[in-house]
């Protein structure tokens, strides 16, 4: 009987609250010496194409955070529209300040994130085989993505000119990588999540009011 209760306990704090203890705070002060793997490190080449090996992201779950390393200067002023299921359009203005509250060291937060299968959910972000804009010529970039690629559409709409936005990514962007030793299951990732976009204000989390 001892040994089915312990069993319901462990069963009860899987699903219940965190039992993590995660000083938010601590761990944003140290942000800026998490380890930033370039994107286009992460892709191997193999013949023609570039893949994405299990190797290069070996944790399974927890959360990510995609930088911009390049020009801090490129967002400032850079407006796009977004439109809500009520079909109301927002024009969103990235002004200076916001870049500089999303500055961290010398790279800019674009995208915090989480998932039970890292290698997927980053994969689906970057989207490596589509060589080509993920917006089609003269389609309204006010339709909002799914969150699995909201950074690859997020870089198109604040660069539409550019014909080659994987070009962007592989070029500019750097992930970070947070695995169980900092969300150590679902309930941990909601709250460092929504605790990191606040904190980091990432230029490509936005969503608009329904």
């Amino acid at each position: 009987m001892a040994r089915k209760n312990n069993i319901a306990a462990k069963n009860q704090n899987d699903e219940g609250i965190s039992l993590t203890d995660i000083d938010f705070d601590k761990f944003f002060k140290k942000e800026n010496k998490l380890n930033h793997i370039p994107i286009n490190k992460l892709y191997k080449e193999r013949g023609n194409n570039l893949v994405l090996p299990g190797s290069s992201i070996k944790e399974e779950e927890g959360m990510y955070i995609f930088w911009w390393n390049g020009d801090l200067d490129v967002f400032n002023d850079k407006t796009y529209i977004l439109k809500g299921p009520s079909g109301i359009e927002k024009k969103i203005l990235i002004t200076n300040k916001w870049v500089k509250k999303a500055t961290v060291g010398k790279t800019i937060c674009l995208y915090v994130g989480k998932s039970s299968t890292l290698h997927q959910r980053i994969g689906q972000h970057i989207k490596i085989k589509n060589k080509n804009r993920l917006y089609k010529k003269n389609e309204p970039t006010t339709r909002k993505p799914n969150t699995e690629s909201q950074l690859r559409y997020g870089l198109e709409r604040l660069f539409p000119s550019e014909e080659n936005s994987l070009k962007i990514i592989l070029e500019n962007v750097s992930v970070s990588i947070l695995g169980k030793e900092h969300t150590a299951n679902a309930i941990d990732r909601f709250y460092f999540e929504d605790y990191l976009i606040g904190k980091l204000k990432p230029l490509l989390n936005l969503d608009i009011e329904r």
